[in-house]
């Protein structure tokens, strides 16, 4: 028997074999009619040396292991992914939310200055338009102070979602990964096409303010204007009241 073989069979239990097999298989020779005889009928289970089946259970372990945790960082970096896009979904309604907001509180100071152009004329509801003009304009700046906040979160928040995407393709997520870019996209091409309306409305702002401006100085230079005029007519006037006395 050779050498491996003779090994194979040392390190087999001693109760599975005879006493005379057992002298056999630990000398240098031994008979080869003795070992056919006199050796048992033994199962895969027993013929598989016992340090064999640790080495065996021990590679399998560790492969079990390696699996477990390239699922675990797989798992995670999905989860990373999920709570993110969380984060972007409740940060986007927010921005959309002010972004309304600040449109409608842009308008509804225009409309109040369109009003006060059109009432230059009337001095007694001046200083109540002028009330409600500074009363908007203060909440329209509360508003802008609330944007820019969410804005300054939102810019956090793309940063997240980037970073999830790429740890999610590099542990093998790649749904995970390419939903999250999606996402984001979707996000900025929702606030882009918001933000042009408020661009529209910030321009329209503007150019009332700016025909508030005109308007009033006109509205001065008439009333000066006026009051010179009645001045000189009541200066002309003054003589012929004399002459009269």
């Amino acid at each position: 028997m050779s050498a491996p073989i003779k090994n194979l069979f040392v390190n087999i239990g001693k109760s599975f074999i005879c006493r005379r097999c057992t002298r056999a298989l630990t000398s240098l020779s031994y008979p080869k009619k003795l070992l056919i005889g006199s050796l048992p009928t033994f199962t895969v289970q027993n013929i598989i040396p016992q340090n064999l089946e640790n080495e065996l259970k021990k590679e399998s372990d560790k492969e079990n292991k390696d699996l477990s945790s390239s699922a675990l960082i797989r798992n995670g970096s999905v989860w990373a992914v999920d709570a993110a896009t969380s984060i972007l979904t409740q940060t986007t309604t927010a921005l959309i939310e002010i972004e309304k907001q600040y449109i409608q509180a842009v308008y509804k100071l225009t409309d109040i200055l369109k009003y006060k152009i059109s009432a230059l004329n009337k001095p007694h509801e001046e200083q109540l338009i002028w009330d409600i003009i500074l009363q908007s304009r203060g909440d329209l700046q509360e508003i802008k102070k609330k944007r820019l906040e969410l804005e300054l979160l939102y810019t956090s928040v793309e940063k997240l979602m980037d970073v999830s995407a790429e740890v999610a393709y590099a542990a093998g997520a790649e749904y995970a990964s390419v939903s999250a870019g999606e996402r984001l996209y979707s996000s900025q091409r929702e606030i882009e096409n918001l933000k042009l309306l408020t661009v529209n409305a910030d321009m329209e702002l503007r150019q009332i303010e700016a025909q508030l401006i005109e308007e009033t100085s006109k509205h001065v230079e008439r009333e000066d204007q006026r009051k010179k005029d009645e001045e000189k007519l009541q200066n002309e006037n003054e003589p012929n009241h004399q002459d009269d006395t």
